[in-house]
C-alpha cells in the first residue's frame, strides 16, 4: 500500500487539506488506523468531502460519512452521489475524479530513485543525478518552467508540478550540512 497511498504531508500539498486536520481524523478514529500512517484515494475523498461541507459534526457523524463515501468509492462503477438521507443527496463524482487525477503523485513518486551512493540519497529523477528538490526550489524561486525545461529536457511539466508538491510535502529536515575544506 506505500506506493498506493500519500503522507498526510502529501495529502497537504497536493489537495490543500490542513495537515493538522488529516492527523486529527486520524487520531479520533474516523479513518481506519494502519501500520504507518498512510493515507488511500477514500481517505482523501472523505477528507475533502468533510472540508468542502463546512460543517461542524461530531465524530459519530464522520465516520458515518466516511463509511458511505468508503462504499461508493469501492463500487466497479463510482456514483455520482449519495443518499445521506431521504432529503440530503452528497454529489460525490466530481470530487472522486478530482482525487483520482491528483493522487497519481504517489505513481509519479514512486518512480524517483533514491540510493544513498546518488546524491546521497536525495530522491532524484529517474535515470539522473537531479534532485527533485532542486527543480522544486528553483521553481519556488521564480524560475521560469520554460527555462527548466529548456535546461532539462527529459522532464515532463507533470514533473515540474510534482517536483513542486514534494518540495513542499517533503521539506529538508535538520542543519545544514557542513562544508569540508579542500586541502591544500
Amino acid at each position: 500500500m506505500a506506493q498506493d497511498a500519500l503522507t498526510a504531508n502529501e495529502v497537504a500539498a497536493v489537495f490543500g487539506i490542513p495537515e493538522f486536520r488529516v492527523r486529527k481524523e486520524l487520531e479520533r478514529g474516523v479513518l481506519p488506523k494502519r501500520k504507518l500512517p498512510r493515507f488511500t484515494r477514500t481517505d482523501v475523498v472523505y477528507l475533502r468531502v468533510e472540508q468542502e461541507l463546512g460543517l461542524d459534526i461530531g465524530v459519530a457523524d464522520r465516520k458515518r460519512l466516511y463509511k458511505l463515501v468508503a462504499k461508493a468509492v469501492a463500487q466497479p462503477v463510482e456514483p455520482e452521489q449519495v443518499e445521506l438521507g431521504k432529503r440530503l443527496v452528497l454529489k460525490l463524482g466530481d470530487q472522486i475524479r478530482e482525487v483520482a487525477k491528483r493522487f497519481d503523485f504517489a505513481e509519479w513518486r514512486s518512480r524517483l530513485t533514491i540510493d544513498p551512493n546518488i546524491l546521497g540519497g536525495e530522491p532524484a529523477f529517474p535515470g539522473t543525478r537531479l534532485a527533485v528538490r532542486n527543480v522544486g526550489g528553483q521553481l519556488n524561486r521564480g524560475v521560469s518552467r520554460a527555462d527548466l525545461l529548456e535546461d532539462y529536457p527529459y522532464l515532463t511539466e507533470t514533473d515540474l508540478d510534482y517536483a513542486l508538491v514534494y518540495t513542499q510535502a517533503h521539506p529538508r529536515r535538520g542543519r545544514p550540512r557542513a562544508r569540508q575544506a579542500t586541502p591544500r
